[in-house]
């Protein structure tokens, strides 16, 4: 499990949260831009909306045992939001649970 991105997450969790710099160390921000890097060039911006989309998936950590319909709108809405394609969203989200919590 990474410690640093868990406790980041749970900061934006319980309302405590600033900036992702006083969670996270550069060998943290550079695996998660190469988790994500479509939508990552480096500013402080994209780096924060790749930062909520993680938040999304920590919340629906379980996703993948939720009901078709609801699984099929919840990965439509973040395909949209966070501009990704849907049919990649498996490989995004075990990449994304390898990433947080290892394995």
């Amino acid at each position: 499990m990474n410690a640093r991105i868990v406790n980041m997450l749970e900061a934006i969790k319980g309302g405590t949260y600033i900036i992702y710099t006083d969670y996270l160390e550069n060998t943290d921000i550079d695996a998660i831009c190469q988790w994500f890097h479509p939508i990552i060039s480096g500013d402080r911006y994209e780096i924060e909306k790749v930062i909520s989309l993680m938040y999304e998936l920590y919340l629906r950590e379980n996703i993948d045992f939720y009901p078709y319909e609801e699984y099929m709108q919840i990965v439509s809405y973040l395909s949209t939001q966070y501009n990704f394609n849907k049919d990649d969203f498996l490989d995004l989200y075990s990449a994304f649970r390898k990433l947080v919590f290892g394995g």
